[in-house]
């Protein structure tokens, strides 16, 4: 600190640190097979538009990342799970992420939809570092 005299130590609750965290990264790791990430819906035949609701509003802009191949995540749509051929974020308002996904099948458009991952090791993170 500036000049000869130190300001008392800030102490933070465990929450509030945590919180101050996740504005630079929140990480969803998938523990199972076919967890779920994301719900959204069909906006086309081939791509679905699910909604990421992070605990506290990202500092900016997040990118998605992830681990494995595209193929580690597929979309519960009309009772089937389908196979992603590819997975993007395409905005960010407040505190809720969109993310894209491509698939391959052709299904009904507008139908509601289930992201999961399909591999029990692999995780997303939305990293909003410096």
């Amino acid at each position: 600190e500036v000049g000869e005299q130190a300001t008392p130590f800030e102490h933070r609750s465990l929450g509030e640190e945590l919180a101050l965290c996740q504005r630079y990264l929140y990480y969803q790791q998938a523990g199972d097979a076919y967890q779920r990430f994301a719900v959204g819906f069909m906006s086309t035949a081939t791509v679905c538009e699910g909604y990421v609701e992070t605990p506290v509003t990202m500092r900016a802009d997040p990118t998605l990342v992830t681990t494995g191949t595209v193929a580690n995540y597929a979309v519960y749509v009309n009772n089937t799970i389908v196979q992603c051929s590819e997975l993007t974020r395409q905005r960010t308002s407040g505190n809720v992420i969109q993310i894209n996904a491509t698939i391959a099948s052709n299904t009904t458009a507008r139908g509601a939809v289930i992201m999961a991952n399909n591999n029990d090791a692999v995780f997303l993170s939305y990293d909003a570092e410096l």
